[in-house]
């Protein structure tokens, strides 16, 4: 999948990416509610998590 691909199945707020063990991965979190999502591509896919704990994003 290349850059592009990525992007363009992005959830809108898909905005910061980094590079992890050569593969890039792009976060955004939202708040929806109470509640913080984190939204990732990893493994080909985008992946929801509903945040419990900012500490999470420190291993991003």
């Amino acid at each position: 999948m290349t850059l592009e691909d990525i992007k363009a199945n992005a959830p809108s707020g898909a905005k910061y990416f980094r590079e992890k063990n050569g593969q890039i991965i792009y976060y955004t979190t939202d708040m929806i509610g109470s509640r913080h999502i984190l939204y990732r591509f990893e493994n080909e896919r985008w992946e929801e998590t509903t945040l419990n704990n900012w500490s999470v994003l420190t291993y991003l």
